[in-house]
Formats: structure tokens, C-alpha cells, sequence
């Protein structure tokens, strides 16, 4: 389904400050076992360029297309890899649904008072980050 939305120039334009505030949140619910600071933001950088890549092919919250095949790798490498480091799943699928806090304050920032607008941006990145977060979950269960 074809769903117009802000999200890929959003993506492309706070890239930077989204990857700094996500890696931020990752270190607040994590600690520890959040990683080595500039693996992760090497992974984080590298999903936030698919994401935005994947997002412009109008198939927003449809991750089962085709066009989303770099992010289903990126997000099955990573479940795979911390399986094996012994992550939880929760710590695992906390990659994903850690970007909710910073890509909605950026919602909010872009689209500002417009609330009909910014509702369906926020439900429209809702259904896209639970959805990524969920195959993380499954491909995590795969790898163990």
C-alpha cells in the first residue's frame, strides 16, 4: 500500500542527529550492552541509509516488498550476530524500537501544529518501526 508520507526526506535530512539521539536512547535501555560506540554507529548510519532508501518506494509500511530486502539483511545480520554475543531478544529488537523517540521528536519538528498531519506521520512510523522490530524478533528466534 501506497502511503504518502515525510518519512524519507526526514530520514535523509536529520541522518546525523537521529543516528547521535538513537545511539543515545540505545545506551539509556541497554547500559552496557549497548556496543562499542563507533560499531554502532556504523550500524546505525548503514540502517538509517536503508530505511530512507527502502521509504522512497511508497511501500512504507509494507517491509515483506522487495525494496526493503537491504534492510530485512541488515536487520537479520544483526539479530544473527547478537544471538550468538548473547543478547536477549528484547535487547536485540531495543536496535529498532529504540529510533521511536528520536524520529518522533523529528515528526514533531517537521510537520509542527499541522495534528491531522502529524498523526498520521506518527501512526505511519508507528506501523514502520513495530513491523522492522517485529522481523528483528523473528529473525533473532531464527538464529538461535
Amino acid at each position: 500500500m501506497r502511503v504518502k508520507t515525510r518519512l524519507p526526506e526526514i530520514l535523509q535530512h536529520h541522518q546525523a542527529s537521529l543516528v547521535t539521539d538513537w545511539l543515545g536512547r540505545q545506551r539509556e535501555m541497554l547500559g552496557h550492552r549497548a556496543g562499542n560506540e563507533r560499531e554502532s554507529r556504523d550500524v546505525a548510519e548503514r540502517f538509517l541509509k536503508a530505511l530512507g532508501e527502502a521509504s522512497r518506494t511508497g511501500n512504507v509500511t509494507d517491509v515483506d516488498h522487495a525494496e526493503w530486502s537491504g534492510v530485512r539483511d541488515l536487520l537479520g545480520d544483526l539479530s544473527r550476530e547478537r544471538a550468538r554475543e548473547g543478547y536477549s531478544p528484547s535487547e536485540t529488537a531495543t536496535f529498532v524500537f529504540s529510533l521511536k523517540q528520536p524520529l518522533f521528536d523529528r515528526l514533531r519538528q517537521e510537520v509542527g501544529k499541522d495534528s491531522e498531519a502529524l498523526a498520521a506521520e506518527l501512526w505511519t512510523a508507528t506501523l514502520l518501526v513495530d513491523r522492522l522490530g517485529l522481523y528483528t524478533m523473528e529473525a533473532y528466534q531464527k538464529a538461535r
